[in-house]
């Protein structure tokens, strides 16, 4: 990891290894988070870090055949099974609450940094033998402050040879290295989020706090759960400039969200005159006054036509808690807060 991160990472990693907690009456399982079991820091601009052994990412899972018809992923090979996707959210919303306990806000929630447990009964012999068989590609070699250095990269474990096999494995969230540390003031509170998992504050050049990480992790619940980015770019706007892509964004979020921005929350954001007029209207679209809302259990009977009425209204609501314009009026994600019933 280079200077510019490390500082960020070694004070969040340095929180999250403080394991307790003034709120023990919600304590949840840290094995929800990638636990850094080492680091060290003593390289002028490198950081190491040891972790436990993982089985890979969510987003290495997407492709995975079922073999149960109880785990059929219907029509979209890109959707989760539903009882697969409840699981891997359950785990990661437990991570967050702990993330966010110590003080500390994730920053960059998407389904490639939430990892998956190896196979029960995996042994030292195992990983062994995995890398005889195919043996870690080494980087060049970089000079560091007192030496140099060079860094190793291990190929990949096999993935599972179907979705069945991680029903029984525990995701954890990991990857702090956009981490914030909860703090007041706002130069310190920028985020680095991967862009179409971005809450509008993070757009907006708002202060950002632990909500953010709700907005993002109702957009991964959303793509979990039907195979597609809740937002998704324009093609015609590639073109013309990363201002007129995050616009189209905002304009997505007010239409998913059914609100328009307040004209305090506007003025508390350094870059909301690149898109809104000073009464709050949104200039980009002029030709559209108000946001047309759409509503989830519409795009989801859209999107997942194969479930019922029944099964969609519940996980309608339980998204559209996640996506509140105003960072203040989205849940906590400990209890109370974000349904852990639903899941």
């Amino acid at each position: 990891m280079h200077r510019l991160d490390r500082y960020k990472e070694v004070l969040a990693v340095d929180r999250l290894r403080q394991i307790s907690s003034p709120f023990a009456e919600y304590a949840l399982p840290v094995r929800n988070i990638s636990l850094i079991q080492g680091k060290y820091d003593n390289d002028g601009d490198h950081a190491y870090f040891t972790t436990d052994l993982y089985g890979g990412s969510v987003e290495s899972l997407r492709h995975l055949p079922p073999a149960k018809p109880s785990l059929a992923k219907d029509d979209d090979p890109r959707r989760l099974p539903k009882k697969l996707a409840k699981r891997i959210l359950l785990h990661v919303l437990r991570g967050i609450a702990h993330t966010h306990r110590c003080f500390v806000v994730h920053g960059d929630i998407r389904p490639s940094n939430v990892l998956f447990s190896v196979p029960k009964g995996f042994t030292t012999r195992n990983i062994t033998d995995w890398i005889t068989a195919d043996p870690p590609r080494f980087n060049p070699p970089e000079q560091s402050d007192y030496c140099t250095v060079q860094s190793s990269v291990s190929q990949p474990l096999p993935l599972p040879a179907s979705l069945d096999e991680v029903m029984d494995r525990t995701f954890v969230l990991a990857d702090y290295g956009g981490a914030l540390t909860l703090t007041k003031d706002p130069s310190e509170s920028r985020s680095s989020c991967s862009f179409y998992y971005q809450a509008p504050e993070v757009i907006l050049g708002a202060y950002c706090d632990e909500k953010m990480d709700i907005w993002s992790f109702g957009c991964m619940a959303y793509e979990l759960l039907t195979g597609e980015p809740l937002f998704w770019p324009d093609e015609r706007a590639a073109s013309a400039g990363v201002q007129v892509q995050k616009g189209i964004m905002l304009h997505q979020m007010m239409c998913f969200a059914a609100e328009t921005f307040s004209r305090e929350q506007l003025a508390a954001s350094e870059h909301a005159r690149t898109w809104f007029d000073d009464d709050g209207r949104f200039q980009m679209y002029r030709h559209i006054l108000t946001p047309q809302p759409l509503s989830f259990i519409c795009v989801f009977m859209d999107r997942a036509p194969l479930e019922s009425l029944d099964d969609i209204m519940p996980t309608a609501y339980f998204l559209e808690q996640c996506f509140r314009l105003d960072p203040e009026r989205r849940p906590t994600s400990g209890k109370p807060g974000l349904d852990y019933n639903y899941l």
